[in-house]
């Protein structure tokens, strides 16, 4: 991602998709007022991609059977709003990350966004589904982040950071797999060894601002490792400056 997408995640503001709808970063307090349970079956159904939906579906082999043409103009929102129970099942979904209301145009298939006086200001079809899906997992950390090529002083602060870094491609890679990354967990870490956070004010954080702070309060205990060892052994020159490079970088 580039720096100004950066900057607008870790600010914790809406995100505008122009011409469509704002997104609303979802915030530990806001998850908490849901439910665990349901934000994690809403990352599910708006993470799902057309190959996942056809096989938890059993409609592959069905997929399979139409021609050329009709398989490469379909995407997972056709399948999604094609019958009632996913069409509202994915209007839930997306009405909880939307600072706009919705409703469903029936006529042109697809979700009219909505400002306070019921204008419709936008409208959320196949053609831009795509869009808001990736903008939904930025905002819940679930994006793989760029890779730019760093420059290091010497090739101990080269390996110092590629540690961390590959950590971090690590973590990030079996998240939903790991209890230990699980959302929960994060909370009482962050909590735990932050200086300001604790479990009273953490709720105010972002998902994606909360994620940021762990991989930095990650950083910033295998950097004090690093430097009271070489404090105590090292000869070589040490670059400090390893400490704030790009951690959204997993080179």
């Amino acid at each position: 991602m580039d720096d100004a997408t950066v900057f607008e995640l870790i600010s914790g503001q809406d995100i505008c998709i122009e011409g469509v709808c704002n997104l609303r970063p979802p915030s530990l307090n806001s998850i908490r007022d849901l439910g665990y349970a349901r934000y994690n079956s809403y990352i599910n159904i708006l993470a799902m991609d057309l190959e996942k939906y056809l096989q938890i579906s059993n409609t592959s082999e069905a997929f399979d059977k139409l021609d050329e043409d009709t398989k490469s103009r379909c995407n997972v929102f056709d399948f999604l709003i094609n019958s009632p129970n996913t069409r509202d099942i994915l209007f839930e979904c997306l009405w909880f990350f939307t600072v706009e209301k919705l409703e469903f145009d029936y006529l042109n298939y697809g979700f009219n966004v909505l400002n306070d006086e019921g204008k419709i200001i936008g409208f959320i079809d196949k053609e831009n589904y795509e869009d808001i899906q990736e903008w939904i997992m930025r905002l819940n950390y679930l994006m793989n982040q760029d890779i730019r090529p760093k420059k290091f002083r010497n090739s101990k602060a080269k390996e110092i950071f590629n540690k961390i870094a590959k950590g971090k491609k690590k973590a990030l890679k079996t998240k939903n797999k790991d209890d230990n990354m699980s959302l929960p967990n994060l909370i009482c870490a962050v909590a735990a060894h932050h200086s300001s956070y604790n479990l009273n004010n953490i709720w105010s954080l972002t998902v994606y601002q909360l994620y940021d702070q762990f991989f930095r309060l990650n950083s910033k205990i295998h950097m004090d490792v690093i430097s009271s060892r070489w404090a105590a052994y090292g000869k070589d020159d040490f670059d400090f400056s390893v400490w704030y490079r790009d951690i959204n970088s997993n080179k």
